[in-house]
């Protein structure tokens, strides 16, 4: 398979041997389209390897975008999350506010209650005393008028005591003098006895 091309070279050796002017302008530019080939060839190398290196440079970017999309969602959710936790807490705060608004409003209207319990209690205690004053002076007065009424009623007891033990004793010779049989001012005499001593019992009746 190789013999026919060896003997095309062979036979076309003599005419390569002394070169044309034709032939010569075609090995330069021959080498020269070589020199471009090779030139063209370094930059697509070079093409190739700053593309590889941005390649790699655009996956470490790419990951570094990632992290940080990453980052900023965690981020944007922490932020959410610590904006619903702030609405909650000033809800709370509100409600508590309110709570505490309303228990010192109670508390206020329970002290002002307790307050007027307080003065009417300290007037029905002044009204107490004094009527504690006033009773105390009024049994002392019938604790007085009692005793001297029972002195009194002692007295007329006794008074009586006495007009019936005059009334029993009396001698035959008062009865006389009592009906009226030896002298006519013995009446007189009765009288005035009984006068005396109804003046006495009546000067010692309880009003």
């Amino acid at each position: 398979m190789k013999t026919p091309w060896l003997l095309l070279v062979l036979m076309a050796a003599p005419a390569f041997a002394q070169p044309a002017p034709d032939a010569n302008r075609e090995r330069a530019q021959l080498r020269r389209a070589q020199a471009a080939l090779q030139a063209a060839q370094v930059q697509v190398d070079g093409l190739s390897a700053e593309k590889a290196a941005l390649a790699t440079e655009k996956a470490v970017l790419t990951d570094d975008v990632q992290r940080q999309r990453l980052a900023l969602r965690s981020q944007q959710q922490q932020r959410e999350l610590a904006l619903a936790q702030t609405a909650q807490l000033r809800q709370d705060v509100a409600a508590a506010s309110s709570r505490q608004q309303q228990a010192e409003a109670q508390a206020a209207e329970r002290e002002a209650q307790l307050e007027q319990q307080l003065a009417k209690l300290r007037n029905e205690g002044t009204e107490l005393r004094q009527s504690n004053v006033s009773l105390a002076a009024l049994l002392e007065r019938k604790t007085h008028a009692l005793t001297a009424a029972e002195v009194k009623n002692r007295e007329l007891h006794a008074l009586g005591l006495q007009a019936v033990e005059m009334w029993r004793n009396k001698t035959p010779f008062e009865a006389s003098l009592a009906s009226g049989t030896l002298f006519g001012t013995s009446k007189v005499r009765e009288e005035d006895a009984a006068e005396a001593l109804r003046a006495r019992i009546d000067a010692q009746r309880t009003q």
